[in-house]
């Protein structure tokens, strides 16, 4: 979708989520976690330890954006 012109220059597109836009829905992220699952338990003993560690590399990073948009 195009916003309207509001002065000179190509107008915005503008994207807006949609009901059905994602037919799986929450789903498609439980069949993502059961990938990621299987990926660790398969690493074996240092599957752990790598789970706990993107897990801190996640918290860190999603704090910090976070901490920029709140300024």
């Amino acid at each position: 979708m195009l916003e309207r012109p509001s002065g000179p220059g190509r107008p915005r597109a503008v994207y807006a989520a949609r009901p059905g836009m994602d037919p799986g829905g929450a789903g498609g992220y439980r069949m993502l976690g059961r990938i990621l699952l299987s990926g660790l338990a398969a690493a074996g003993p240092g599957g752990r330890r790598d789970a706990g560690d993107a897990g801190r590399e996640w918290a860190a990073s999603w704090s910090s954006a976070r901490a920029r948009t709140r300024g």
